[in-house]
């Protein structure tokens, strides 16, 4: 199923098929539509949303994305608790996928999105 988005705010899009809200942050790869003239909004790949996860090519630009706001942040990492809780919240979400500790939306590792002190839940609102 293709999703069909919506920008609400400068931030956030909405897909009117599933109603999933996301925020476009340095989490989720913007990007233009193949199909869109030069005008247009940008869109969420199709691939956040509707039930498919994102792409590869839309995860390792997410993981680039985190990467360089990792570096500008110092390396610094999340407290222990803190990245203990934001785990716990991921694994409780309807966009976890269990079977590799990855967000749907955004296409992160759980376990790797937690330990980057700047990184923040790809849902709108966030969960953390």
């Amino acid at each position: 199923m293709n999703c069909d988005f919506e920008r609400l705010d400068a931030q956030t899009v909405l897909c009117r098929r599933c109603k999933l809200k996301l925020r476009t942050t340095h989490t989720t790869v913007v990007a233009w539509c193949r199909e869109s003239e030069p005008n247009e909004q940008p869109v969420i790949p199709k691939s956040a949303c509707c039930g498919s996860p994102p792409s590869v090519v839309d995860r390792l630009a997410s993981v680039a994305a985190a990467a360089v706001n990792f570096v500008g942040d110092g390396g610094r990492l999340t407290p222990p608790d803190v990245r203990a809780e934001r785990h716990a919240t991921c694994k409780v979400c309807p966009q976890y996928d269990s079977a590799y500790d990855m967000c749907n939306v955004c296409g992160c590792v759980c376990a790797a999105k937690v330990l980057l002190r700047l990184e923040r839940c790809p849902l709108d609102p966030p969960k953390w």
